[in-house]
């Protein structure tokens, strides 16, 4: 990958690719999750395991991702690498997990627009990984069982 002298890729940077993407420090020079899995680190089959646990999940392609879903809406996807996992919770939850693990958890753009957690799986906790996938998975169900608001079309008259 190309990085011109003026511009260099940033672990924020929206633009940054994932997969090139570090945890404090600029790539290439620590290139994320290129060690080996330590005792410390989590298999991708524990979380797997952990999230079709939970009632109603199935476990769906998303593109060229794998996704977990709970009737049908995403609450984790896993990257091709599967060196990540992608958890979508909300914004209390997620400032919380990025203040206390930042060695192995990232914010996850989308655009500008910073919609969950980036996790290393060889430097997660278990424990900490399985918390965020429950609290992703109570907040989709908690979404969806609200009331129904009528979708917005058009302008407002």
């Amino acid at each position: 990958m190309y990085v011109a002298k003026a511009e260099r890729w940033s672990m924020n940077s929206p633009r940054a690719k994932p997969s090139t993407r570090c945890f404090g420090n600029e790539w290439p020079h620590n290139p994320p999750c290129s060690h080996p899995l330590t005792s410390r680190g989590m298999k991708l089959e524990s979380v797997r395991k952990h999230a079709l646990s939970l009632e109603a999940v199935s476990e769906e392609p998303h593109h060229t991702y794998s996704s977990f879903r709970v009737r049908g809406k995403i609450f984790v996807t896993i990257p091709p690498d599967e060196a990540f996992i992608h958890i979508f919770v909300g914004e209390q939850d997620r400032e919380t997990a990025l203040a206390l693990y930042p060695e192995f958890i990232e914010k996850l753009f989308w655009g500008s627009k910073v919609l969950g957690l980036r996790v290393c799986l060889a430097t997660a906790k278990p424990a900490v990984v399985q918390s965020l996938v429950s609290k992703a998975y109570d907040q989709r169900v908690r979404k969806d069982a609200g009331p129904k608001l009528p979708r917005k079309r058009g302008k407002p008259a």
